[in-house]
C-alpha cells in the first residue's frame, strides 16, 4: 500500500518537473525551462516505470497486424513534421493570442504568411500533427500551438528545430540502406550517398546548410540533455584524484560548440578549459556568445584537429558522443592519443548511451540505446556499448576502467585512468 502511494506521489511530482506549463485553456503556451533542475532520482526511476509499464501493456493488447503497420508508417510523422518546420509554420503561429485578435490563425492565414500555396495540403498537415498532439486544432481550420509543436520554433529556448532537420534529411536517408549493410559490410550511408561518408557529405557545398543543422542539434542536445552530466557526476571528487591544485586542465576532445565543457568548467572554477575540434567547428566556437561574454572567457582555450591524429595535453578529457561513432580499433586508437598526451594521474571521462547486457532492453525513452546503436552503425559503421564492451576497449587502450555513473538522464559517464 505505502509502495503503492509513494509511486502515484513520484508520479505527480514527476508530472511537474516533466511536463512543467502547458497550453491553456485557450491555447496559449508557456514554454517550460529548459532544465533548470532536476527530480530526485526516485522521481525519474517512477516515471520511466511507468513509461515502460504503459508501453508493455500497449504492446501486450495491440494486435501484431497493427503492430507492424504502426511502424511502418512512422516515418510519415518525421516527414511532416520536417515539412512544416522547413517552411516556417510553427513561426508563423504565435504562443500567445495576439492582443484584440479573437480567433487563432487560419489556415489560409498561416499559408499567406510562408507563402505556401497547396493551403489544403498545409490543413491537411497540420491536422495529422494535432492529431498526435503537435499542434492544435480550433474550429474553422485554426491552430494554436501545444508544448510540442512550441519546440519546433527556433526561438524556444528549447528548441527541437535543428534536430528535426538533421534527422529527417540525409539521416533519414541513410536508413534505407540497413540491408544492404547487412548483406555486404559496405556502410548503409555510404551506399546511399555515392560513397561518401557523413563527414565528406557534410562538406559538399551543395549540403553546408545540412552541416548547420547538424551541429546545431548538438547544441540543443547540449541545452536539454547536458545537467545530468553535471548534477549527477562528482567533478570535484575526479579533481581531486588527479591532485593538481593549480592549472587543472579539462579538454573536451570533439567537443563541438562547447556547451558540455562550459558546465563542467562551473563545476570547477579552479580549472581552465581547452575545446578540441575540426577547424571549421572551433570558428564558429569561438563566436559563441559563452566564451565571448562573461567569466568563461578568460579560462578557455581553442585548439583544432584530428583525435585520429592528437589530442592537446589535459589533466581530464571529457568525451561525450566521440566513441560510439567509431568502431573497437578506431576507438582504441584515439583512446591511444589521449593516453599519451595525457598528464601524469589524469583522468578520461567518456559519456554515452550505455547498451543492456545481451538478452536485456532498455527500453529508454524517448530513444532506446538499442535503436541509437543501430542508428551509429547505419551513419558512420559506429556502435552503442554496454559497461563489458567499454572495458574491453579501455584494457586494449592502456586504460583500466574506474567506475560507470548511471545519471537521470539518457547518457551516462564511464571514468577511466592509465593501467599501472
Amino acid at each position: 500500500m505505502w509502495l503503492l502511494v509513494a509511486v502515484v506521489l513520484a508520479l505527480v511530482v514527476a508530472a511537474i518537473f516533466f511536463l512543467g506549463l502547458g497550453s491553456k485553456g485557450d491555447g496559449s503556451v508557456v514554454a517550460r525551462p529548459t532544465m533548470p533542475f532536476l527530480p530526485p532520482r526516485f522521481v525519474v526511476l517512477a516515471f520511466a516505470w511507468l513509461l515502460n509499464a504503459l508501453a508493455t501493456l500497449r504492446d501486450r493488447v495491440l494486435p501484431p497486424e497493427m503492430k507492424i503497420i504502426e511502424m511502418v508508417h512512422a516515418h510519415w510523422q518525421t516527414q511532416a513534421l520536417h515539412a512544416v518546420t522547413r517552411l516556417g509554420i510553427p513561426e508563423a503561429i504565435p504562443l500567445t493570442l495576439p492582443a484584440g485578435a479573437k480567433a487563432w490563425p487560419s489556415v489560409e492565414s498561416v499559408a499567406e504568411r510562408v507563402g505556401a500555396k497547396d493551403v489544403d495540403l498545409l490543413y491537411r498537415t497540420l491536422r495529422l500533427l494535432a492529431s498526435v498532439g503537435v499542434f492544435r486544432e480550433f474550429p474553422g481550420r485554426r491552430f494554436s500551438h501545444t508544448p510540442s509543436s512550441a519546440l519546433l520554433r527556433a526561438d524556444h529556448p528549447a528548441t527541437a528545430k535543428s534536430t528535426v532537420s538533421c534527422w529527417a534529411q540525409s539521416h533519414y536517408n541513410g536508413w534505407r540502406g540497413l540491408h544492404h549493410q547487412i548483406a555486404t559490410g559496405e556502410m548503409a550511408f555510404m551506399h546511399m550517398h555515392g560513397g561518401k561518408d557523413l563527414w565528406q557529405y557534410y562538406n559538399e557545398d551543395d549540403n553546408k546548410e545540412e552541416l548547420t543543422s547538424f551541429q546545431k542539434m548538438f547544441d540543443e542536445i547540449s541545452r536539454t540533455m547536458t545537467g545530468p552530466l553535471v548534477w549527477d557526476f562528482d567533478w570535484e571528487r575526479v579533481a581531486k584524484d588527479v591532485g593538481r591544485s593549480k592549472d587543472l586542465v579539462v579538454a573536451d576532445v570533439g567537443g563541438g560548440l562547447g556547451g558540455v565543457l562550459a558546465m563542467v568548467l562551473e563545476a570547477l572554477p579552479q580549472a581552465k578549459g581547452i575545446l578540441f575540434d575540426q577547424s571549421t567547428v572551433i570558428e564558429r566556437a569561438k563566436s559563441s556568445e559563452r566564451w565571448t561574454q562573461g567569466p568563461l572567457q578568460e579560462r578557455i582555450a581553442f585548439e583544432s584537429g584530428s583525435f585520429l591524429n592528437r589530442v592537446p595535453s589535459a589533466d581530464i578529457y571529457v568525451m561525450r558522443m566521440i566513441l560510439h561513432d567509431w568502431p573497437d580499433d578506431v576507438c582504441v586508437k584515439i583512446l591511444e592519443n589521449v593516453r599519451r598526451a595525457m598528464r601524469p594521474n589524469g583522468r578520461l571521462i567518456v559519456v554515452d548511451s550505455l547498451l543492456a547486457p545481451e538478452g536485456q532492453y532498455t527500453r529508454q525513452v524517448p530513444v532506446s540505446v538499442e535503436l541509437q546503436d543501430l542508428h551509429m552503425a547505419v551513419m558512420l559503421n559506429g556502435k552503442e556499448r554496454s559497461e563489458v564492451q567499454f572495458r574491453e576497449v579501455f584494457e586494449a587502450a592502456g586504460f583500466r576502467m574506474l567506475s560507470v555513473t548511471h545519471t537521470r538522464g539518457i547518457f551516462h559517464l564511464v571514468e577511466g585512468a592509465v593501467a599501472q
